[in-house]
């Protein structure tokens, strides 16, 4: 494999691990909110600033 090929999996493997980061923090969000008891609904746009990041 070549030098870029090698870079590029590498970018691709770190937006995976983000991702990944992500959606761990979302699940740990979520699940404090089913803790809290709150049957509000959560309103998607709220988690856009975390998926952002």
């Amino acid at each position: 494999p070549t030098l870029e090929n090698s870079q590029e999996m590498h970018v691709r493997r770190a937006s995976l691990q983000r991702a990944l980061v992500n959606v761990q923090v979302l699940k740990r969000s979520l699940s404090e909110l089913a803790a809290r008891g709150s049957d509000q609904f959560v309103d998607p746009r709220h988690l856009l600033p975390v998926l952002a990041r």
